[in-house]
């Protein structure tokens, strides 16, 4: 039995992660979406369907709202699927694999049929099967045909199944969706979704991120902390000090602005920020400093605050200085 990782098979692992990733954003060539279909029918003991295609995921849930009177077998192709292939392939990596490194990866139960959808754990099992793990044919043939279909995204029927095409246009930053100039998303049929550094946003909120109109009072009627760090992120340092109210008390020998910010979003709270120019790609950039920095209005030494030497005390000037400029 696995019950430690090797050096080899955790090099294995940041090439697997975008193998999968590349699999999902990037709908292979081979089109074997009618044998992947006809496999999971034939799993639930369902003569095979006729396909109809969609050119999105919005369109293949329309669709079935015209066909919600036609018996869904959903559940039986999910329950089927994971009787056959899910559970089969879960005993057998058990059986093989140590639970201190099943529980190094993190993964759930199949849910839906489609590669969006099933790739987490399909992809979870392929890593065993990359590093030699004993793994269950059942599973073999469900990874390969998945792996050569574009079936994004499914939804099965009696004698019908809708299959979504895969998306037109996809945008990505730091291999996150990305895009705060178009959708980072989108599909033939006008179908388009909104990320910013990996998150989703709406369209109302995304345009107004998009367009600086996006305010503190917007940014404070976000629920979802992830939402709200990405959308703080995004604001330009003009308009986030506009709203905050940020006065400039001093400016620095390399440009670097010291702004005053009282009774901060009602807190009661004074606190201090700076602003510098990113010397790479010339764009402005905000960053607070504690308040007990900042007080001594000297921005210079609130942008050499970010450092500090072996003893834990603010690098001087002309330390800085060197280091900045070696």
């Amino acid at each position: 039995m696995l019950e430690k990782l090797t050096r080899e098979n955790d090099a294995l692992i940041p090439g697997h992660i975008a193998e999968w990733i590349d699999k999902c954003l990037y709908s292979p060539k081979t089109n074997k979406n009618i044998e992947y279909i006809n496999h999971i029918y034939g799993l639930a003991k369902i003569q095979p369907p006729e396909i109809i295609y969609a050119e999105s995921p919005m369109g293949v849930q329309l669709i079935g709202s015209f066909l919600k009177d036609r018996r869904s077998v959903r559940d039986s192709v999910r329950d089927s699927v994971e009787d056959s292939v899910w559970k089969s392939v879960g005993k057998s990596v058990e059986d093989s694999v140590g639970k201190s490194v099943r529980d190094s990866f993190k993964y759930e139960p199949f849910l839906y049929a489609g590669i969006f959808y099933d790739s987490y754990w399909v992809a979870f099992y392929d890593y065993f099967e990359k590093i030699k793990i004993n793994i269950p044919k059942e599973f073999k043939t469900y990874n390969e045909l998945i792996k050569n279909s574009h079936c994004a995204f499914i939804l099965p029927f009696q004698n019908l199944c809708i299959v979504s095409r895969p998306h037109t246009a996809i945008r990505r930053e730091n291999d996150l969706l990305h895009s705060d100039q178009k959708p980072a998303i989108e599909w033939a049929d006008g179908y388009k979704l909104y990320y910013l550094k990996g998150v989703e946003f709406t369209f109302d909120e995304w345009s107004k991120i998009k367009d600086k109109t996006f305010t503190i009072k917007d940014l404070m009627g976000i629920d979802n902390a992830d939402k709200r760090a990405v959308a703080l992120s995004m604001l330009s340092p003009e308009v986030l000090l506009k709203h905050v109210g940020g006065k400039l008390i001093n400016t620095g020998s390399r440009g670097t602005k010291l702004y005053k910010v009282e009774n901060l979003l009602d807190t009661n709270r004074t606190e201090y920020c700076i602003t510098m120019k990113c010397p790479s790609t010339g764009r402005d950039f905000l960053e607070w400093v504690l308040p007990e920095v900042g007080e001594k209005g000297d921005a210079d030494l609130c942008q050499r605050s970010a450092w500090t030497d072996d003893k834990g005390k603010i690098l001087s000037q002309n330390d800085y200085k060197t280091m900045v400029e070696a």
